[in-house]
């Protein structure tokens, strides 16, 4: 699972359609999780081995429900605003 979105890097450049993966999720059961994506010029560069162009990193409050922890870090980082308008690839 990813996310696509255009991305703005700290250089303002613009990169239409940039690869969002998860690929650290920090959490222990009753207390927030930590979570890093590093963000790709698109899911070739990432499959190629390239360096990301930026990172998303965030806290979130795990709901003790069903679900994994992944699932459940994709839905929250698709509620970040800087995320808004993402779309599952």
């Amino acid at each position: 699972m990813a996310l696509q979105l255009n991305y703005t890097t700290d250089q303002d450049v613009t990169v239409p359609d940039a690869y969002f993966v998860i690929e650290d999720i920090h959490w222990q059961k009753n207390a927030p999780a930590l979570v890093n994506a590093p963000v790709y010029n698109s899911q070739q560069a990432r499959n190629n081995g390239k360096r990301p162009i930026g990172y998303v990193s965030f806290v979130f409050d795990v709901d003790q429900g069903t679900g994994g922890i992944q699932a459940k870090a994709y839905t929250a980082m698709k509620l970040l605003p800087e995320m808004a308008g993402s779309v599952d690839v």
